[in-house]
């Protein structure tokens, strides 16, 4: 017991030596290329410090070396990608401007609306879907002895409801080969598998409100 908390005392230890290392070596390698008026990414020379130290201190393994360099091969794919698509974006506003004018600033600023007004209404939307979700699993209900197995048994019976047209649609859609209704599908799935914990997490319920008689339920059912 002693040993495991000195050695965990000595491994946070470690992590704040490793992370003052990667702060100081980092911030002086941006410091002397910007003197140098060198071009450079602070992410990039930051990322690839903690690679560094990741390195010099064997943290590398065999497991998790697959992982890493497939991190820094994604992250780096992902700058390129994000410049492309800046510099693409950046042209054809640039070219639709020069071309049409006056109207095709009317033109831009009226789809830049329709996007924000699109995006808030998504959201908007979604909010409203999983406030309909905290208001059905025990919103104004208070758990007691009388009730909470009537409760518990609606719920699973629900969940499982659930789950059988979810593998129905699911065969459904891969015989007629539905890539729209797979995908639908796949919606509602991430959709039950989120009901338990939104359920828990909106449930005005703390424990310690229950009543005790709960606890001679759970002796009865356990013998």
């Amino acid at each position: 017991k002693f040993y495991n908390q000195r050695k965990k005392e000595q491994s946070i230890s470690f992590d704040m030596l490793r992370a003052s290392v990667n702060l100081v070596l980092a911030s002086i390698l941006i410091a002397m290329g910007t003197s140098l008026k060198l071009p450079l990414s602070t992410t990039y020379v930051t990322f690839m410090v903690i690679m560094g130290t990741s390195l010099a201190d064997r943290a590398w393994g065999r497991e998790s070396a697959v992982n890493r360099i497939t991190g820094v091969i994604t992250v780096i794919s992902g700058w390129f990608f994000t410049a492309l698509s800046a510099f693409t974006v950046a042209f054809l506003v640039a070219l639709i401007i020069h071309w049409t004018g006056f109207t095709g600033i009317i033109l831009l600023i009226l789809l830049v609306l329709f996007i924000v007004i699109k995006t808030r209404t998504v959201h908007k939307k979604r909010d409203e879907e999983e406030q309909k979700i905290k208001e059905s699993y025990y919103a104004d209900e208070e758990l007691k002895s009388e009730n909470i197995l009537e409760t518990c048994k609606k719920d699973v019976s629900e969940i499982i409801s659930s789950i059988s047209k979810l593998f129905s649609n699911i065969y459904t859609g891969l015989i007629k080969e539905d890539r729209k209704s797979l995908k639908g599908t796949l919606k509602e799935i991430k959709l039950t598998r989120s009901l338990p914990a939104k359920a828990m997490a909106s449930a005005n319920v703390p424990t310690r409100t229950i009543n005790f008689n709960i606890l001679i339920l759970k002796s009865q059912f356990s013998t």
